[in-house]
């Protein structure tokens, strides 16, 4: 082979391994990328489902006082005591 083919089928080799390692690097840099805002997102909703569970359990309780409140004026109303006239809460 002559020089200068070998020359040539060198320089395009080279341009081939820049290529690949270019295209490495690339796809390392987009893979770390999107696994540190996979881990951001797994952080954000375990936090987001701890909030949800303290949201819950306040407006369970706070459900709960509601009926408890009516259930005690009715049975204060119904019973024969000075409480009879007391009024009980809208509906």
């Amino acid at each position: 082979m002559k020089l200068r083919i070998k020359k040539i089928i060198a320089r395009e080799f080279l341009v081939l391994v820049f290529t690949l390692v270019i295209a490495t690097i690339f796809y390392l840099c987009t893979f770390l990328y999107n696994e540190y805002y996979r881990i951001k997102i797994r952080i954000i909703e375990k936090k987001h489902i701890e909030i949800s569970d303290k949201v819950y359990s306040l407006s369970v309780a706070f459900n709960t006082k509601p009926f408890k409140q009516k259930w005690l004026c009715y049975n204060l109303s119904d019973s024969k005591s000075k409480l009879k006239t007391m009024e009980c809460f809208a509906d």
